[in-house]
């Protein structure tokens, strides 16, 4: 891979993380620079949807690193007050580039605002502020 292919990684990498850095600081989680940070990013994403950090040990674990991460994409977005729905559009060749500038738009837009944990409202967690 050339030097401006991992340039081009570099920056997509960081526009994304930025926008769910974005997403953090809309949730109030107490440490948002953890969207920077691949494996703790995920942490975070469970902590807006009011799930221990300790569930990412689900992605070790055949057949559920699949089914687990689709069901908290899906809370994750309805705790901004996205359908879920939009979660297929990431799972399917060719339409995720449509979910990924979405979550571009709700990561850098403020229109968009934390709604809560569906079920439970805001959520309770010892990380959110």
């Amino acid at each position: 891979m050339s030097a401006v292919m991992w340039l081009i990684d570099i920056i997509v990498y960081f526009v994304f993380a930025g926008a769910l850095y974005g997403l953090f600081k809309k949730a109030r989680i107490k440490y948002p620079w953890f969207a920077f940070i691949p494996l703790l990013s995920n942490i975070g994403q469970l902590w807006v949807i009011g799930k221990s950090g300790w569930n990412v040990l689900w992605y070790i674990c055949p057949i559920m690193n699949i089914i687990f991460p689709i069901i908290w994409g899906i809370k994750f977005l309805q705790a901004f007050g996205k359908s879920g729905w939009w979660v297929l559009l990431a799972i399917l060749p060719i339409t995720d580039i449509v979910y990924l500038i979405m979550f571009l738009i709700w990561g850098y837009g403020s229109s968009t605002q934390y709604k809560g944990v569906p079920g439970i409202g805001y959520s309770n967690n010892s990380f959110s502020n």
